[in-house]
């Protein structure tokens, strides 16, 4: 077997329990595996049941693999998240959510570049939509480009499911946010003149459309208001002048009444 990655795989867990174990399951099928797999429960209300398929599933595989966390009140991914990465006893943290899984060779592809060029603080990948033919990745050095400053401010390019970055990055999750609050850590990371990188193929899947119904699609106004505070964050701290800060929330306003556009004409089909 590959010499274990020193990465802490942490999964925000609320009202997953029928996904988390298909979840946890990509991770332990992992050509190159984790050091830990990181469970947070973020006081979820599905009446036990999220937190009895977390301690079934620590159960299944060896002993110490699995830490899981408990939240006494419900605070959001990013606190979730956070938990996991102060709990995290390696050098590299990998976030998943529980309703999506990572294809077999993630973590063999993307700890390899990362320990290989010390420079990137983060990394990320494409995503796509599962389907029961994945691609096989017969030459480990695929192809992947820089992510700039002003490519990210005016797209988030990011998945969280898909991000591997250093433990030693010194910002974290906004806790006060509900939304968009992965997208403000991309920001303040490369705002900081840190490396990152896009992997470009897909390493990360989900089992559902982005305007399913129950998706954060059905919320699309509170993650544009919650965007557009990105933006003014930035400002304040003069990472951004005015002119940019226009530019960048006109766009971010332009793209949110085409999505809801989409998402009508979805609905209607």
């Amino acid at each position: 077997m590959n010499e274990i990655a020193s990465v802490s795989a942490i999964i925000p867990c609320y009202n997953c329990s029928e996904t988390l174990k298909r979840c946890v399951d990509s991770i332990w099928k992992q050509t190159k595996k984790v050091s830990e797999v990181i469970l947070v429960d973020d006081a979820s209300n599905d009446f036990g049941q999220t937190a009895s398929v977390m301690k079934d599933i620590k159960t299944i595989y060896p002993s110490g693999w699995i830490k899981d966390i408990y939240l006494d009140k419900n605070s959001g991914p990013g606190k979730a998240r956070n938990t996991g990465w102060e709990a995290s006893a390696s050098e590299y943290i990998a976030f998943l959510d529980a309703d999506d899984i990572w294809h077999e060779d993630k973590i063999n592809i993307q700890y390899k570049i990362m320990t290989e060029d010390k420079d990137l603080d983060m990394t990320c990948h494409l995503s796509g939509v599962y389907t029961d033919h994945l691609p096989i990745y017969t030459d480990k050095a695929v192809d992947r480009y820089h992510i700039r400053k002003k490519t990210l401010l005016f797209s988030n390019i990011i998945c969280t499911s898909s991000v591997m970055l250093k433990k030693e990055v010194p910002f974290r999750f906004n806790e006060n946010k509900r939304y968009s609050e992965d997208y403000m850590l991309w920001l303040e990371i490369l705002f900081r003149d840190s490396r990152c990188d896009l992997i470009k193929c897909p390493l990360t899947y989900t089992y559902k459309k982005w305007y399913a119904t129950g998706g954060l699609s059905s919320r699309l106004l509170k993650m544009e208001k919650a965007e557009l505070s990105n933006y003014y964050k930035l400002l304040k701290q003069r990472k951004i002048g005015s002119l940019t800060y226009l530019s960048a929330s006109l766009v971010s306003i332009a793209k949110f009444f085409k999505r809801l556009l989409q998402g009508l004409i979805y609905k209607s089909n």
